[in-house]
């Protein structure tokens, strides 16, 4: 059971990390078409678009290796991550649109940041509705869980602080990396 739970652990948080490489990538193509804008500034669909694609981009790269979802779903069923989709596209949408709005009322003050505890609960917020999306279409989590609904719901509701916490994780590496570029951007134009 601990090896099965390390096995799943593993391509839970490699998940996460494929889709966020995704996301950023899409971000940086999307930077070179709108370079004035901040990153927080981009609408809201683009999030969700780009997190359905950053989903869809990590299942693929996943399939050949998913091995606890191909073990876990019936042999006439595809093990292909398709909830995965939902679920970032609700992730990172519902997440950059909160922060979006919460930017767009902070920058009418005289503070500029969005606190941690925003945060965190605006990742808390994102991640529940992206379980939310995903439960229902994950048959591979409904298998392992012997189809009791019960004990798939509650799997489902302990990804909630763990992804949550990735969120934020990924929002302060995300600006991190945006204000670097910025900032070699700038120097650039100086010399």
């Amino acid at each position: 059971f601990v090896s099965k739970a390390k096995e799943c652990l593993g391509m839970f948080c490699l998940d996460y990390a494929l889709a966020f490489f995704t996301h950023f990538q899409l971000y940086k193509v999307y930077a070179k078409f709108y370079p004035a804008e901040k990153y927080g500034e981009a609408s809201s669909g683009y999030h969700f678009g780009s997190g359905a694609v950053a989903g869809l981009g990590a299942s693929i790269a996943l399939y050949p290796f998913d091995f606890v979802r191909q073990s876990a779903v019936n042999k006439n069923v595809s093990s292909f991550g398709y909830s995965t989709i939902p679920f970032m596209s609700a992730y990172l949408g519902v997440y950059f649109a909160l922060m979006k709005n919460e930017n767009d009322s902070i920058n009418n003050t005289s503070n500029n940041v969005v606190s941690i505890s925003k945060k965190v609960f605006f990742a808390g917020m994102a991640t529940s509705a992206a379980v939310l999306c995903e439960f229902p279409l994950d048959k591979a989590k409904h298998s392992i869980a012997g189809n009791n609904m019960k004990i798939a719901a509650v799997s489902s509701l302990l990804r909630i602080p763990l992804g949550s916490l990735l969120l934020v994780v990924y929002d302060h590496i995300l600006s991190s990396l945006v204000l670097k570029s910025k900032a070699i951007n700038v120097t650039a134009k100086e010399e």
